[in-house]
């Protein structure tokens, strides 16, 4: 299971790195919840 949330926070932060990525709200909304919701 810890690899499986390693793989959603690298997800998210390609999603941030991204220009223009994420601009629909529910994705950015979900993308900002895993990210501060996982401890690094």
């Amino acid at each position: 299971m810890i690899q499986h949330h390693e793989w959603g926070t690298a997800m998210v932060k390609d999603l941030f790195d991204t220009a223009g990525a994420g601009q629909d709200a529910g994705t950015t909304l979900i993308a900002s919840d895993v990210d501060s919701g996982q401890l690094r």
